[in-house]
């Protein structure tokens, strides 16, 4: 992802939504967790939780802000 890139809603869970989510939340803790391993605890979201639970989650982390539901597992 781009610095410049507009992070945007989605309708359907994709690679680049992973990507993307778990780049924003890299970012938000200041790279102190590996990105690989932040973006394989986002595809669990996605595994553990269903394609329409990802969304709902995904688009919710965009607005707010709030990345727990993809963070909870990363033991910080």
């Amino acid at each position: 992802m781009s610095r410049n890139h507009k992070v945007e809603l989605i309708k359907t869970p994709s690679f680049e939504a992973i990507d993307n989510m778990a780049d924003l939340i890299h970012k938000d803790l200041n790279g102190k967790i590996e990105l690989d391993v932040i973006r394989t605890n986002v595809s669990k979201v996605l595994l553990n939780q269903g394609a329409n639970n990802f969304v709902a989650l995904y688009n919710f982390a965009i607005t707010s802000k709030v990345y727990t539901a993809f963070t909870e597992n990363l033991k910080i």
